[in-house]
């Protein structure tokens, strides 16, 4: 009787040593070639290394031309483009029997503050990315700089709301001055269809100059708190704390 109890058993008392011996030698480094991640190459290290450099250098010259070059640049052409369509009213609304005509005026303005926009959106992207790479690691004092960078990277992220609601206001516009003018089509005898055409233009015409003028003005700021504040951009902690204290 004790054989035949004992004997269905030692199988699996055999697979459990087994199991154990099999762990002993993976925590001796027996069999742990498997698990082994070879080293880089340090050349490859060291490639990789000035890449990334090379790569923050470029950033950081990228960005001091965008401040100091093509954010001047978008005041001047942001002013006026708000000051010559000011002279001007969009096109009147052309209808005939075998459709409706874009308001070429509005389409013009609308195109150039498209292409306008797409740039500050890249230059605002590299700024903010230059000012992120130049935050110190966090410490526990010293940090009135580090406060300084994070104001100026919430600056630039707050500029995108402005710059993408052109944007979406213009599709908004598009589709619908479409429905209206279907309706102009369909019934052209009732005369409110055709006025709130014109109404809804002039309305998305003041909407672009408004809007041109908002985005100089965020240039402005943008371009003169970022030169006030260059210093602290740059080297956000002083070298020379131990001395001041004294």
């Amino acid at each position: 009787q004790l054989l035949s109890v004992t004997t269905p058993l030692c199988p699996l008392l055999a697979s459990e040593l087994a199991s154990r011996n099999m762990s002993k030698r993976d925590a001796h480094g027996e069999g742990s070639s498997r698990l082994r991640v070879a080293s880089p190459d340090p050349k490859k290290k060291t490639d990789l290394k000035n890449n990334l450099g090379k790569l923050f250098g470029d950033i950081e010259k990228k960005a001091e031309m965008i401040l100091n070059l093509k954010i001047p640049q978008k005041v001047s052409l942001f002013t006026k483009l708000h000051m010559e369509s000011s002279k001007s009213k969009p096109d009147a609304v052309v209808v005939s029997k075998h459709g409706a005509e874009i308001n070429k005026s509005i389409k013009d303005f609308t195109d150039t503050m498209k292409v306008e926009i797409s740039d500050l959106l890249d230059f605002l992207m590299t700024l903010r990315m230059w000012v992120q790479l130049k935050v110190p690691e966090m410490s526990d004092g010293n940090n009135f700089g580090v406060g300084v960078q994070e104001e100026i990277i919430q600056l630039l992220l707050a500029g995108r709301t402005p710059i993408l609601s052109v944007l979406e206001s213009s599709v908004s516009y598009f589709v619908k001055r479409g429905k209206l003018l279907t309706k102009v089509i369909k019934y052209p005898n009732v005369q409110d269809y055709r006025k709130g055409v014109e109404e809804l233009d002039e309305a998305h015409w003041h909407c672009l100059l408004n809007a041109s003028l908002d985005l100089r003005n965020y240039c402005v700021t943008l371009k003169d708190t970022m030169t006030k504040n260059i210093k602290k951009i740059k080297q956000p902690r002083s070298k020379n704390l131990g001395q001041s204290l004294y």
